[in-house]
């Protein structure tokens, strides 16, 4: 019982700390940095010079889950010049093709008063929606305003059934949000 125990225990601190020094940190749009583990690699960017706007498009390794099905998480940072406005219109805005999605449902909704989202003026969703396989994915939505008037969109989006897997790695990202100054 006692080996047990502290095997249990070793492999709880060694995950722990293999995930704080596995985090990297990136920088998009002179606006936005934060933290991700070397398991996530950017797919496509996209800057519109005219409109100013920078899209980064990330996936993650696939993952297998319990069952034997292969799932990729995915992640997209945009950063856009905004004119003033409030972060709870900026969101509303945002939210308009999220709940398009089959399904989509918001079940909490996190700020920097809670903990986990240390942007300040800036607000968060956890969220459903089923896909078109009807494989439900958990979708984090984070949206801010940085103090130079450019809006932020952050997005993950991970298939239900690896998301208890990915949970501290995605919790540890948002947590390591933090506006440019």
């Amino acid at each position: 019982m006692r080996i047990l125990l502290y095997t249990s225990l070793f492999l709880f601190c060694f995950n722990v700390l293999a995930q704080e020094d596995g985090l990297l940190s990136h920088t998009y749009g002179q606006t936005i940095t934060f933290k991700a583990t070397n398991k996530w690699s950017k797919t496509t960017s996209h800057i519109d010079k005219k409109r100013n706007i920078q899209v980064y498009n990330f996936s993650r390794e696939a993952i297998t889950s319990d069952s034997g099905g292969i799932y990729i998480a995915t992640k997209s940072c945009l950063v856009e010049k905004i004119i003033p406005t409030t972060i709870k219109n900026y969101s509303l805005a945002s939210l308009a093709a999220f709940k398009k999605k089959k399904d989509f449902k918001i079940v909490k909704t996190i700020t920097s008063s809670d903990g986990l989202l240390r942007l300040p003026y800036a607000i968060g969703y956890w969220a459903f929606y089923l896909d078109e396989k009807d494989v439900k994915h958990r979708l984090i939505i984070i949206n801010g305003i940085h103090p130079a008037s450019r809006g932020l969109q952050f997005f993950i989006d991970c298939p239900e059934p690896i998301f208890l897997q990915l949970e501290g790695e995605i919790t540890a990202e948002i947590r390591s949000l933090k506006f440019l100054q």
